[in-house]
Order: structure tokens, then C-alpha cells, then sequence
């Protein structure tokens, strides 16, 4: 068996201006460095004890379990965070006016930011509450709620036939780029390499101009739904990351036909239509490769090209159409979703690019200060906050699922697909999981009984059923969790509500039984000046009440109120006969 270096071409130049262009191309020299999976050969390794296709296969599947277990330990956590911090709109604006406050500030900038903030997330939350009130009392109309909901059927059908031509239109350029490229493999003019160079970056571009322009257009047409600003996020990252998820499903389809297509016509003459394809594990690395490259230069290019003009324009320029465009803004959730994205390929591109995840540590470097770049330079302060808090758990929720789409081909690669042949760490297996399986044979009889009954259906099916139960039993659990919290919140809103009664009817008995007013004491006849003594007036039930700016106390009776009130009309009644 042939052990050179794979080639997915027959002929290279090896000047310095193709080299120049291949480094972009990721053909000819590139092709044969430990960038992609064509390299690992193994070569030299056959008369020690390492295995390389061993090594290969379970570093692969060992990054791809560490990033599901940090995954699945961040969502949980940030998940019981969630629903602690959940309200119930009843003490929303009280939270936020008496607990959001940082008294650990101690700058007036600093200040006056914070201070900002809590004002427009409070203008923000009344508007919505608004808003869903006014839709709720316009809705009540049979017809307008009947128009509202074919305006959104309308909208959906038209977003999902704009995302099946997008995914036609990335089969269609992914298959011209692939026939194309094998039918020029030894074009040698600077106009052809240049044309070639386009065309193979054609499904790259591609993607990154649909990823580009589609998520605009859906933020237009969401405004016609008239959903709330909360669930207009959602909706609008949900068909964002729909289109991206299904752009590189499309595209590792496309790639899946162009590897498996077989090299004979139906009649089995020798007439190929297909691409000869030599190590296909390459030429997928290097289609990924490309979707790396195109999407690290959008980044750059839409920083420095797009979002820098765009802010000078609108404030130099007195031209109406700058002012009515305005400046570019900066949306954390869609910035959020690009690295999404980005993981998704590195996930993809780990097989067969082991390198890829050197490449992610570098661009992930230059995105944020491109990012910084664009947040201080580029875009003005956001008007309405963020609320990090209420999208960590659905932005975590769509890695995983991202997770899950890009673990399928990988699984598939490993289980039922042939390997090359040609190239690579396993050309002599049969399927890439025979290393593991051939050095489990070389283990003694109790590691291999031990191997097969983990792996045993035996053991594997009632596994699953177990975490499929253990899942349930949290979902359940989780929910009755939630009831209770409601009921006792519940309770508190009616004990809150039996207080204002007490304190009502406490208010109301205090006016009812305030006390008679005092009578004036007035000047007994015969009297020339103070030190004379009035005669002594006939004994009453309490004399202590005639004392002079004596109040009576907020304790006495009814009775004793009655005395005082006898002894007054006695008293004026002497006063009259004197």
C-alpha cells in the first residue's frame, strides 16, 4: 500500500505567487502539513507501542464529551438561577426600584451609567406592559384578531420558503464549486487560479452572505407580528439559529453526496460524473476550513468596512438618507449567536482539521478586540439593556441542541463510513472504530468480557431508559416545585391583602371612637380676680376632669366620657342660676 502524502489534485504549482494563493486555497503544500487529517499517516510509528489511529479517534471523542459535560454542568446551574430569579410581575418594579441599586459605586460616571440603565429597563417594562395591554383590548375584536393571525401564518410560510431556497441555493453553489474545481484541477494562468480561488470560496461565501442578510430581514418582518419585545428575541434568534443549523446541514449533505458518489454511471461504464475525491476526510476539512476563513474575515470586514463608515457617515455627513439609516448598533444576543456558530464548526471541523481549534483560540482573540473596536468606537450606547440573565439559559439551550446536530455526522463518520484508503491513521480499518475494537482484542479475557458489557445492549438500553426516567422525574419534580411556589405566593398576596383590610378597619375604628371635645372653661360670676376661689360644685362621678388643660386620656371608657359630659351641663347650669 502506498504511504505518500494524500493530494486531492494531480499537479501544483509550486511558485511563490500559487503558493501565495493556496495558502487561502488550502491546496497543495498546506495540504500535506498536520493542518488536516491526510497527514496523520502514522508513518514511522509501526515498530512502537503507540497507536496514532487510538490516539486520534479518542481525542475526538474525549473533547466532544468534556464539551457536553461543561455544557450540561453551566446549564444546570444557570438553570436553577433562573428559576430563582423568576417573578411574578407583582413585585417586579419594587425589586428593581429598591434592590437594583449598587451602593458600591463610587465614580459619577459609573453612577450616572447605572442609573441610566435602571431608568430605561423601567421605561422598558412599563412600554412592553402597555403594549400587551393595548394589543389585548384591540384583539378583542374578532376581525382584527383574525387579521393579526393570517398576518403571521403569511410571514412564517414565506420565512420557511426563503430558508428551503437559501438551502437549495447552498447545494446548488456546493456542487458547482465541487464539479467545477475537478474539471480546472491543472489550470496554470493567473486569471484561472484567481477564478478557481473565487470558486472554491463560493460555498463559503455563500453561507456567510446568507448568515449576513437573512437575520435582517427577519428583524424587519417580526415587527408585523406584533409580538413582545422578549419574545421577539427569541423568535427572531430561533430562526436565526435555524438557518444557520440548517445551512451547514445542507452543506455536510452536499459534501456526503460528493464523497459517496459512486465512480460509475448506472449502465457501470467507465464514464465518471463524479469528483475524483483521493483522501476525502481532507477535502472535507478543507470545506470547512474555507467556512472558518469566510467567516472570520465577515467579522473583520463588517467591523472595519461596514459599522466604522457607517458611524462617520451618519455623523459628518448631513445627507438624510445617513440620518435616517442612523448608526450601527451593537446586538450582544446576535454577537452571542456568532460564536455559536463558530463552535459548531470547530466541533465539525475537529475530525478532519485537528489544528481547527488553534485557529478558533486565534480568531476568538481577534473577534473581541474587533468587538471592543465596535462597541467604542462604532456604536452608540444601547438604549434598552440587555437582560443577560434572561437569555444565558436559552442561548446555553441552543449550544447543546448545535451540540447534538454536529455530533450526529461525526458519530456517523466514525461508525458507517469507510475511511480513505489512501491517507489518514485508519486506511487499514475497515470503519474507524475497528481501532478500538482491535485493541480491546489485545486485552486479556476479563477486559475484553468487561469492554463488550458495557457496550451490550444489555447494559446500554436500560441506561438510557434510566437517564430518560431520571429526566421525567426532574421535569416532574421541577414542576411541582413550581406549583408550590405559586400557591405560597399566592398566600402571600392574600396575606398581604388582609393586612390592608386590618389596618383599614383599624383606621376607621380610631376616628369612631376619638373622644367628645373638651368644654372651655369660662370665669365663675362674682369672681373679682385669680387667686379668688369659685365655690365648690356639687360632688360628680370624677372632679379630676375640670382640672385646667387637662386632655382626657385615649384610654377612658364610654362611661367616663358620659361623667364628663353630665358634670359640663351641671356646671353651666350653676353657672346660669349664679
Amino acid at each position: 500500500m502506498s504511504t505518500s502524502r494524500p493530494t486531492l489534485f494531480s499537479s501544483y504549482s509550486t511558485s511563490f505567487k500559487d503558493r501565495v494563493l493556496v495558502v487561502a486555497v488550502t491546496l497543495g503544500w498546506m495540504e500535506k502539513t498536520m493542518m488536516f487529517y491526510g497527514y496523520y499517516s502514522g508513518n514511522g510509528l509501526e515498530n512502537t507501542s503507540y497507536k496514532l489511529s487510538l490516539a486520534y479517534i479518542l481525542v475526538c471523542i474525549s473533547c466532544l464529551v468534556v464539551s457536553l459535560i461543561l455544557m450540561g454542568k453551566y446549564l444546570v446551574s444557570d438553570f436553577r438561577e433562573t428559576i430563582l430569579n423568576t417573578g411574578d410581575g407583582l413585585t417586579e418594579f419594587c425589586n428593581k426600584v429598591f434592590g437594583t441599586w449598587d451602593y458600591a459605586l463610587t465614580d459619577d460616571t459609573s453612577a450616572r451609567i447605572k442609573h441610566k440603565s435602571v431608568r430605561f429597563e423601567l421605561l422598558s417594562d412599563m412600554n412592553e406592559q402597555m403594549f400587551v395591554k393595548e394589543r389585548e383590548q384591540r384583539l378583542r375584536d374578532g376581525s382584527l384578531r383574525c387579521k393579526l393571525y393570517t398576518i403571521r401564518i403569511i410571514i412564517n410560510i414565506v420565512i420557511v420558503l426563503v430558508l428551503g431556497a437559501s438551502g437549495y441555493l447552498i447545494y446548488y453553489v456546493t456542487d458547482y464549486s465541487t464539479g467545477y474545481v475537478s474539471r480546472n484541477a491543472d489550470v496554470s494562468g493567473t486569471t484561472e487560479v484567481l477564478v478557481k480561488l473565487l470558486v472554491q470560496f463560493l460555498p463559503a461565501i455563500t453561507i456567510s452572505a446568507l448568515n449576513g442578510m437573512l437575520p435582517v430581514i427577519f428583524q424587519k418582518v417580526v415587527v408585523g407580528e406584533e409580538y413582545t419585545n422578549a419574545f421577539v428575541v427569541k423568535i427572531t434568534l430561533v430562526r436565526t439559529v435555524f438557518l444557520r443549523l440548517a445551512s451547514l446541514t445542507v452543506l455536510m449533505v452536499t459534501l456526503y453526496s460528493a464523497v459517496t458518489c459512486s465512480t460509475r454511471s448506472d449502465c457501470m461504464s467507465t464514464f465518471s460524473p463524479c469528483s475524483v475525491i483521493t483522501c476525502w476526510e481532507t477535502y472535507v476539512g478543507q470545506q470547512l476550513y474555507k467556512l472558518i476563513i469566510a467567516d472570520f474575515l465577515a467579522v473583520i470586514i463588517k467591523t472595519l468596512l461596514v459599522e466604522l463608515p457607517r458611524r462617520l457617515c451618519f455623523e459628518k455627513c448631513s445627507c438624510g438618507i445617513f440620518k435616517k439609516i442612523g448608526p450601527p448598533k451593537f446586538d450582544i444576543p446576535a454577537c452571542v449567536l456568532d460564536l455559536v456558530y463558530s463552535q459548531c464548526l470547530y466541533w465539525l471541523a475537529l475530525t478532519f482539521a485537528p489544528l481547527a481549534p488553534t485557529f478558533a483560540v486565534l480568531k476568538v482573540v481577534v473577534t473581541f478586540y474587533m468587538k471592543k473596536l465596535s462597541v467604542l468606537k462604532a456604536c452608540p450606547p444601547a438604549e434598552q439593556p440587555s437582560r443577560a440573565s434572561r437569555t444565558n439559559t436559552f442561548f446555553m439551550v441552543i449550544l447543546l441542541i448545535a451540540f447534538f446536530i454536529c455530533s450526529v455526522p461525526v458519530g456517523y463518520v466514525f461508525y458507517d463510513m469507510e475511511p480513505s484508503h489512501g491517507c489518514g491513521p485508519f486506511r487499514t480499518y475497515g470503519y474507524m472504530y475497528y481501532a478500538i475494537t482491535q485493541t480491546v482484542e489485545g486485552w486479556s479475557s476479563g477486559g475484553q468480557s468487561f469492554y463488550n458489557l458495557i457496550v451490550s445492549p444489555a447494559v446500554t438500553g436500560p441506561l438510557i431508559i434510566f437517564l430518560i426516567l431520571l429526566i421525567y422525574y426532574c421535569s416532574v419534580l421541577a414542576s411541582a416545585h413550581k406549583s408550590v411556589a405559586d400557591i405560597y405566593r399566592e398566600q402571600l398576596v392574600r396575606e398581604g391583602r388582609d393586612k390592608q383590610y386590618l389596618m383599614v378597619k383599624v383606621m376607621e375604628l380610631g376616628r369612631d371612637s376619638k373622644p367628645a371635645p373638651k368644654p372651655r372653661r369660662a370665669k365663675p360670676a362674682g369672681l373679682k380676680n385669680i387667686n379668688e376661689t369659685a365655690p365648690a360644685p356639687r360632688k360628680v362621678a370624677s372632679t379630676n376632669s375640670f382640672r385646667t388643660n387637662e386632655r382626657p386620656p385615649s384610654y377612658q371608657t364610654n362611661n367616663q366620657q358620659m361623667s364628663t359630659g353630665i358634670a359640663s351641663r351641671k356646671f353651666n347650669q350653676r353657672k346660669k342660676i349664679g
